[in-house]
């Protein structure tokens, strides 16, 4: 059995390598037009806090914590609670900072 059957048993197909730089060439020519149509070189995000929100994972069983701007877009980092009681512990130290209600 050849190398190549085993791998195309396995789903993997082998290509030359000059087919995988012409394959990443269109990918990246495709995510520049798509850059250009939806103008998102030029964005500016509006890093102004003004919502922080928090919901729970279920599916990592974790507290999420996010802080939001008026577009809906997240700012910064999350930050991740184990317990209920510590997620609105947070969330409250979050709003006292920002000066949020």
């Amino acid at each position: 059995m050849y190398i190549d059957n085993v791998c195309a048993d396995m789903g993997i197909f082998l290509l030359p390598i000059s087919m995988y730089i012409g394959i990443i060439k269109i990918r990246k020519a495709k995510e520049d037009r798509a850059m250009k149509f939806l103008n998102l070189e030029h964005t500016e995000i509006d890093e102004t806090i003004v919502k922080v929100e928090t919901w729970y994972d279920r599916h990592q069983r974790i507290w999420v914590t996010q802080l939001k701007n008026k577009d809906g877009y997240q700012i910064g980092n999350t930050i991740y609670s184990f317990t209920k009681e510590e997620a609105k512990e947070t969330t409250k130290e979050l709003k006292a900072e920002y000066g949020i209600q």
